[in-house]
């Protein structure tokens, strides 16, 4: 049924996931499978939760510092960039010159 919905393609990618989860479950005796399946669900919900929580500690940049980081970018690869180039490539002629010299 998954392969109609999914594909094929998709679907062996998703058995190749599940496949360790299936390894384990094959082990564990069966009263114990849900509670398993129970606790991997409510350990994975938590760290989520303390990642969301740990994302909004982060700063983020104002509009305002977003600018300014990309007015010094444009500045960097419209002007300083080009002359750097230029400036290597006049040393590069003047040593050429002094060793022919």
């Amino acid at each position: 049924m998954l392969h109609a919905y999914l594909g094929p393609t998709v679907a062996d990618f998703l058995f190749l996931f599940t496949l360790p989860l299936q390894a384990v479950s094959g082990l564990l005796p069966d009263p114990f499978r849900l509670g398993v399946a129970v606790a991997l669900f409510a350990v994975s919900i938590f760290i989520l939760l303390v990642a969301k929580w740990q994302s909004r500690l982060k700063p983020i940049l104002t509009r305002q510092q977003k600018r300014t980081l990309q007015d010094a970018q444009g500045y960097l690869t419209n002007f300083v960039k080009p002359k750097k180039q230029r400036l290597y490539e006049e040393y590069l002629r003047q040593s050429v010159a002094d060793y022919d010299l």
